[in-house]
């Protein structure tokens, strides 16, 4: 910028669509995805520090640690997990003795198998080679023999066969010695003479797959190795081999494993094999001067027995962002600059967004897009951003719903249960402000009314309610009050809010809203019953719910067959758009689809499955026509008569066939790379992996316009049929599953091998 001339924000968004800021160990620097320098950041760095530092304490006794680094989903726990990993790397000056897994699976024999796919061939020769080298350097001293030789050894400039085969020294003898030095570091026979016979020629595939899980080949097994690695406790007794092998020679390791909630679920907090096994596989990272990293929601810790827990040397735990740390992300995305946002601004942002990482990103992207489009019209980048551009962001990101929608729950909840009500009704003098439902009960004075709000941010949204609440307090006839906010709330000021029944504020886009409002409306109930004292007319209350349940009964059904008909022709033209769209995302030529390597196959089958898991009506169905049909009958009808349960199944269905299309189009994106024949996708030109980026933002960018929020009538039903070893089915979990499924494709890609035919 040139001295004198103002630099005027640019109208390109600098805020990714992913909501998530990436690092993967292929980025050498933190430029296009700022790490926000957190109180938790700075700790975590700084553990990791001390234990490979070359000057550190830990380094100098070769003692490792544990680490354990926890958050609410969207915290920005994989973020700082994949900054962790990159700077593990930069601090042994080696990637490979730095790895991040995502678990992807429930077991630890799915963790160990990806963890084996991951290892690179021959930097575990090289470790194992590193035990030749002792054995042959110490031969030759016993013989004399020493010198160029030796040096030549340790520079690597011949390797020990080498060695072996021009001087001709006994091979079996030395190899039988490395063999005695393997299975005592790794305190497993059975891996030391598997790591041995990497060093002999012929043995290498048959060793590679043992490791891999498969049963052992005959050749293993005429040397002991009998067993597969097809077990928890195998499998994590294999984790702590590998972790001795690289940490002998002065060696280090760090090895991240993130989403840990997924592999410690609840059951597993008796299964004392399991735990055991794990607690010895922290004793012997720290034994090896390896770093555990542990990453996960808070949950996961609580499954760990007291025993397991005291091996975890430090927690970072995550929480919300600050309007400061705030600040400082704004600038570092955007090359040290405030502008457009203001002063103001990121405490604003903070307050509406929580403080989530993911949900700061998301309200930025989103503030920052309707800037630059009012910008566009009116030609002057120098205006600021407004209050107003960040609460319309903040409406359309997190759950506002159409006004309408939310009139018609309501209106469901009330005609469902016979209450009688009405619409806009004013309870106060000529020219007050009418409630929008008014809620009576036969023989009861007075009534509930149910104010609809939009998101309550700040104390003007607050003052606001608590006068519309006053004018119904100062009423004669008894008056109970229900708040439905149909937007935001703000967390800082909810406790303002004068809620004169159960001081509760109920949320529209929570999951739970029906029943819940059907709830505090009985509790309505039975507080104006306390105060008009007369429960003479109860049985009439009882009858006029029944005839007004019976008549919304029949009019639901003679709507369903209408409103089935209409979303059929809607979705069959809006599914024809979307595939078409979603279809070009990968087309561009005749290049035909590859199959997708296992782990980034894996990625979708775990979303896509997520997703199925949410509608399956089997057992309803098959209930319905089998022993229990009267049972399931009524419970596919409980579902129905919901005004939310179509529109959760259709938002599923959209979902899944944009995730269809995305996987479609990344399998294109490998048929052009097998074309290009590069060794690997880390390999790609600058082109290839800009298209693959292409791809993700495109699939955010669709992803974005889905209301997401409307799938929890079908995660509460998922909930409530869960079985032991289900998927998570949470409507957070699912959210972010669907939000975090390109960065997870895109970092998974970088990581696997050629494309496979």
């Amino acid at each position: 910028m040139s001295e004198g001339v103002e630099e005027l924000p640019p109208l390109e968004n600098p805020y990714s669509p992913m909501a998530v800021a990436l690092v993967t160990e292929f980025y050498s620097s933190d430029n296009d995805y700022p790490t926000i320098q957190t109180d938790a950041v700075r700790r975590a760095l700084a553990y990791l520090s001390e234990c490979l530092a070359p000057d550190s304490k830990r380094t100098r006794t070769g003692q490792g640690t544990v680490l354990a680094v926890v958050g609410d989903y969207g915290t920005g726990k994989s973020h700082l997990a994949l900054r962790l990993v990159q700077e593990a790397g930069i601090l042994l000056g080696d990637p490979h003795r730095a790895m991040y897994l995502e678990a992807t699976a429930s077991t630890f024999v799915d963790l160990y198998r990806r963890f084996v796919r991951r290892l690179d061939r021959d930097f575990v020769r090289t470790s194992v080679s590193d035990f030749y080298i002792d054995v042959v350097t110490s031969s030759l001293q016993d013989t004399g023999l020493s010198g160029t030789i030796l040096e030549w050894l340790e520079n690597r400039e011949l390797n020990p066969q080498q060695v072996v085969e021009r001087l001709g020294l006994m091979e079996s003898s030395l190899l039988r010695r490395v063999h005695e030095n393997l299975a005592q570091v790794t305190d497993d026979e059975t891996f030391g003479t598997a790591l041995t016979l990497l060093l002999r020629s012929g043995f290498e595939d048959a060793v590679w797959d043992w490791f891999s899980g498969a049963a052992p080949a005959e050749v293993l097994r005429e040397r002991g190795i009998t067993t597969a690695i097809d077990t928890e406790t195998a499998a994590l007794a294999a984790l702590g081999v590998f972790a001795l092998l690289f940490g002998s020679h002065q060696g280090r390791f760090v090895l991240v494993l993130d989403e840990m909630d997924k592999v410690f679920s609840a059951q597993r907090r008796e299964d004392e094999d399991v735990q055991a096994a794990f607690q010895e596989l922290m004793r012997v990272f720290s034994k090896s001067g390896a770093c555990l990293v542990l990453v996960g929601l808070p949950d996961f810790l609580r499954v760990l027995q007291a025993s397991v827990l005291e091996r975890v040397a430090h927690t970072v735990e995550l929480d919300p962002l600050e309007a400061d740390e705030v600040r400082q992300f704004i600038e570092l995305a955007q090359d040290s600059r405030l502008a457009p946002f203001t002063e103001q601004s990121p405490r604003y942002v903070r307050d509406l967004s929580g403080g989530k990482a993911r949900d700061v990103i998301r309200l930025l992207r989103a503030t920052y897009a309707t800037w630059a489009d009012a910008a566009r019209v009116s030609g002057d980048r120098r205006s600021p951003v407004t209050e107003t551009m960040i609460r319309g962001a903040a409406h359309r990101q997190f759950g506002s719903r159409p006004g309408d929608d939310v009139e018609a729950a309501v209106t469901g909840v009330l005609t469902a249960h016979g209450w009688p009500f009405r619409r806009r009704h004013r309870l106060g003098p000529p020219g007050s402000e009418p409630v929008d439902f008014w809620v009576t009960f036969p023989g009861r004075a007075g009534g509930c009314a149910i104010l609809l709000t939009r998101s309550v941010l700040d104390e003007r949204d607050v003052q606001v309610l608590n006068r519309r609440l006053d004018d119904l307090a100062n009423l004669d006839d008894p008056v109970e009050a229900l708040i439905v906010i149909n937007g935001v709330l703000n967390d800082a000021v909810a406790e303002q809010v004068r809620t004169p029944l159960t001081g509760e504020l109920l949320r529209s886009v929570d999951p739970a809203f029906p029943h819940q409002l059907a709830t505090l409306l009985g509790i309505a109930n039975d507080r104006l019953e306390a105060l008009t004292g007369d429960s003479s007319s109860a049985l009439e209350l009882r009858f006029t719910q029944l005839s007004r349940q019976q008549a919304s009964l029949h009019g639901f059904l003679e709507q369903l067959s209408e409103q089935l008909d209409d979303a059929a022709a809607a979705s069959t033209r809006g599914f024809a758009t979307v595939l078409q769209d979603l279809a070009a995302l990968g087309r561009g030529s005749t290049d035909s689809p590859h199959r997708l390597p296992d782990h980034v196959g894996e990625i979708f089958t775990d979303a896509t499955g997520t997703l199925e898991d949410l509608v399956q009506l089997g057992p309803i169905l098959t209930g319905a026509f089998g022993a229990t049909e009267r049972q399931s009958i009524d419970e596919f009808r409980t579902l129905a008569r919901g005004t939310e349960f179509f529109p959760a199944a259709g938002t599923a269905l959209v979902l899944r066939r944009i995730m269809d299309g995305f996987r479609a189009a990344v399998e294109t994106w490998y048929g052009r790379m097998a074309a290009d024949s590069p060794q690997s996708p880390a390999q790609a030109s600058a082109e290839s992996r800009a298209q693959l980026d292409r791809l993700c933002r495109a699939y955010d960018e669709i992803c974005s316009q889905v209301p997401a929020f409307r799938l929890g009538p079908l995660t509460s039903v998922a909930a409530r049929s869960r079985t032991a070893g289900a998927r998570e089915t949470s409507l957070t979990y699912v959210q972010d599953v669907v939000e975090n499924l390109s960065p997870r494709v895109l970092r998974a890609v970088f990581r696997s091998a050629a494309p496979q035919p």
